[in-house]
Formats: structure tokens, sequence, C-alpha cells
């Protein structure tokens, strides 16, 4: 996407976004709308860290 600030052009690439119907609609001023919810995707990345060249894996517990 090519956008423009004070006269400087410039490019952006647009971040897709998976999302999810959550089957409820919402009304706000008299404009119906549908709620979307954005879908997790389940593929994580080993958290690695490095401290003073030692690596080690530092697991995140999610509740």
């Amino acid at each position: 996407m090519q956008l423009c600030y004070r006269g400087n052009s410039y490019y952006r690439q647009t971040n897709q976004i998976n999302t999810v119907n959550s089957g409820m609609s919402a009304k706000y001023r008299g404009n119906s709308y549908i709620i979307y919810h954005i879908k997790k995707s389940l593929d994580r990345q080993p958290n690695l860290y490095q401290y003073r060249g030692v690596t080690y894996l530092k697991e995140i517990i999610y509740a």
C-alpha cells in the first residue's frame, strides 16, 4: 500500500489478521455490524533468551 505524509511517499505492507465470526452483532448510532474475533494461531516459537553468552529457554504458562 502506498502512503503519503507531508509530501513524502512510502510503501507499507498490509498485515493479514485471521478473524472468525463470533455470531454476535451490535448496533451503534443506528448502524449494525458483525463482531469478529482474532483467530489465535498455535504456531508458537520457543522463547529463547540469551544472557551474558548463555542461551536458555523461558516457558510462558497461559492460564
